[in-house]
């Protein structure tokens, strides 16, 4: 079987910057207005796009390029509400029903996130992955041991491969907080 590759989300075509996968469809990052992707430009918005041919797009949040420092959105990711994505070292968690939302600082470059319910994961390269749990008041940062590769996560159930001399191995644990 040939996946049908001839047809992008024409508003989305030229201005990705990134994306990510959700339970209810692909998240998409991508510039605001004309020009490249670069996620900078007017802004950065973020899209949800489902259906069978993706062509249901669902605004989730839009970012005023000075709000990220003019830097790109490098990895997203969202579910049941909760939008994650990364720019310029920086970490932001949005709950876009209620419109709230906080920043993790220190984070580094972002490669990769993913968001199940109220837990975010990210994995950056060549480096450690790193966990975020709980409720907004009360949040716990795990860092997995070893090299990380990637990152996922479901629920409280977390996955994740870390390279060593042997190679990379499988490793999926629960998350106690």
């Amino acid at each position: 079987m040939r996946p049908d590759l001839t047809t992008p989300h024409p508003d989305q075509a030229r201005r990705v910057c990134a994306i990510g996968s959700s339970p209810d469809g692909v998240v998409v990052a991508s510039a605001a207005g004309e020009g490249p992707a670069s996620g900078q430009g007017e802004g950065t918005v973020f899209l949800l796009l489902a259906g069978p041919a993706m062509d249901d797009a669902r605004p989730l949040l839009s970012v005023d390029s000075g709000l990220l420092d003019l830097q790109p959105v490098t990895a997203v990711g969202y579910d049941a509400g909760r939008l994650a994505f990364a720019s310029g070292g920086l970490l932001y968690v949005v709950d876009v029903e209620e419109g709230t939302g906080y920043q993790v600082r220190g984070v580094g470059e972002v490669d990769a996130i993913d968001v199940s319910a109220g837990t975010v994961a990210w994995s950056s390269p060549g480096g450690p992955a790193r966990v975020l749990t709980g409720e907004d008041d009360a949040l716990s940062l795990f860092t997995l041991p070893g090299d990380m590769v990637t990152v996922g996560v479901d629920g409280d159930r977390v996955a994740w491969t870390a390279l060593d001399d042997a190679g990379g191995s499988l490793t999926v644990g629960r998350l106690r907080w």
